[in-house]
């Protein structure tokens, strides 16, 4: 399909030994505006302006693997430049931790008991049963945790975006109930 005369694309492919491959698809298109994109992205802005603005942190993005960086720089120009929101290198005082493959920050928290912080943690590994227990515990002494499956796209990162910004907003006036939690994962089910 991409080498056909109407798309007229190319297909490069690089790979190397314990590294991996690199597959690299090039075709041109016409940039559409979607307005529904637009409408979710203003719907976010708004919600979080009341919070004034949370900051987020990148936690476990310090490999050096390209696609590692990749990841950190397409979220960094999803939080940025597409949803305004400001990224701080400091997680001990931002307001939401993105947390990349690792579960270490959330047992932290489990253990300092402290529930403070909403966590959105990206995985790859779908079902993980440690994984689980920890987010659990986590919920269990009132904190707000979802992961997102990898890859990740701008509408689930919104999606659990928008649920931390719940949470965090929940939390400002109180500690979160069970009720909260229902409420939370309805709305998360109904964004899914």
């Amino acid at each position: 399909i991409i080498r056909s005369r109407g798309i007229n694309g190319k297909v490069d492919v690089w790979s190397a030994e314990g590294v991996g491959t690199e597959i690299k698809v090039t075709f041109t298109a016409e940039a559409v505006e979607d307005s529904s994109k637009s409408n979710c992205d203003a719907e976010l802005i708004k919600f979080y302006d009341d919070l004034k603005r949370p900051t987020i942190s990148l936690v476990g993005f310090d490999d050096s693997h390209r696609g590692v960086q990749l990841l950190r720089s397409v979220l960094s120009t999803y939080i940025v430049s597409r949803w305004n929101f400001i990224i701080s290198e400091d997680s001990k005082t931002s307001d939401i931790l993105i947390v990349n493959e690792e579960i270490q920050p959330v047992l932290d928290a489990i253990e300092a008991k402290d529930p403070e912080k909403p966590f959105i943690i990206l995985s790859s590994a779908r079902g993980d049963p440690r994984l689980m227990t920890v987010i659990k515990e986590y919920e269990r002494i009132g904190g707000y945790c979802r992961i997102v499956y990898k890859p990740v796209g701008p509408c689930r990162l919104r999606a659990a975006l928008k649920l931390c910004l719940h949470a965090l907003n929940i939390s400002k006036s109180r500690i979160i109930t069970s009720s909260d939690k229902q409420t939370l994962a309805s709305i998360s089910s109904q964004s899914t």
